[in-house]
């Protein structure tokens, strides 16, 4: 009975773990590529609105 318990919880921890770095590695390279998206989207935006304004 405890060491079933001892077991279950373990294998708990082992999936928590798992799934983290699942979500955190998923997040991380999502992360990545948006920062590069939004950076560039961002700096389009303040060219045209500069080349508008100076032009």
């Amino acid at each position: 009975m405890i060491r079933d318990f001892f077991f279950l919880k373990m294998f708990k921890n082992e999936l928590l773990i798992k799934y983290t770095e699942f979500v955190y590695g998923i997040y991380r390279n999502v992360h990545k590529m948006y920062t590069k998206r939004i950076l560039s989207v961002y700096i389009f935006l303040i060219g045209t609105s500069l080349y508008q304004k100076y032009q």
